[in-house]
């Protein structure tokens, strides 16, 4: 399984799944996307919006759909 396909793929969609393919417990790339997180968090508040708002709604959108497809692939390959 490749990490990026030949499709085109946006910036938000390869960061996302970027970030959620270098997470493993305890590493380092854990402790960095934590802060990413928390430095993000303000940003998605309903009062704060933006020219920025679409660009981190396509980052959530894609961190959780890449998450789903990690955990549906390592379920099926622990059967």
């Amino acid at each position: 399984m490749f990490l990026f396909s030949n499709k085109t793929v946006t910036p938000a969609r390869a960061i996302a799944k970027s970030n959620v393919y270098l997470l493993k417990p305890g590493s380092s790339a854990q402790e960095h996307f934590e802060k990413l997180v928390n430095l993000l968090e303000q940003y998605y508040h309903p009062s704060n919006g933006g020219r920025w708002t679409y660009a981190l709604e396509r980052f959530l959108l894609y961190l959780v759909v890449s998450f789903q497809k990690r955990l549906q692939h390592e379920q099926l390959k622990h059967r």
